[in-house]
């Protein structure tokens, strides 16, 4: 039997093939972020490298979190309101339970478990932050974002 292609199909229209390609593409990481969803959940090694590779100097903070864990449910919509608010950080989450390997080559002992990341210095916090001490959460981003503005404020007049 012999395949006919018909018009407008991708073997005969470079549009649409063009079009089709595009679509198999898939979105670069930092794109899945939206106002309804400010945290980009990762699944795997090879998105948690593409986000810290694409995330070019920005603070980043990575979520370690089980389905299991109740502290981990309770400060879910605290980590969104506070990704919402600071929409230049790059926040991330990681399902330990669905990752565990990774998880444990990364240190994870303990949910919800936190990393900060900022820029070329990597990993510069590892913490765990349940409910009880929410509190701290904020205070630990904006002194990261303070840091990273007079770092960078200090680089612009160093010529």
């Amino acid at each position: 039997a012999k395949s006919v292609a018909r018009a407008g199909s991708p073997a005969t229209d470079p549009a649409a093939a063009a079009a089709m390609k595009a679509a198999a593409k898939p979105v670069p990481i930092l794109r899945r972020r939206t106002e309804t969803e400010p945290v980009i959940e990762l699944s795997g090694l090879s998105e948690y490298l593409a986000a810290l590779d694409a995330a070019q100097g920005s603070l980043v903070v990575l979520k370690f979190y089980a389905p299991w864990c109740r502290s981990c449910r309770a400060i879910e919509p605290k980590f969104k309101r506070l990704a919402r608010e600071f929409a230049g950080v790059v926040w991330l989450q990681l399902d330990f339970e669905a990752h565990k390997a990774l998880g444990r080559r990364l240190g994870v002992d303990s949910m919800p478990r936190f990393h900060f990341y900022a820029g070329a210095a990597g990993k510069v916090e590892d913490f765990s932050c349940g409910p009880a001490r929410w509190e701290t959460f904020r205070p630990r981003v904006e002194e990261y974002l303070k840091e990273s503005c007079e770092i960078h404020d200090t680089e612009e007049f160093s010529n």
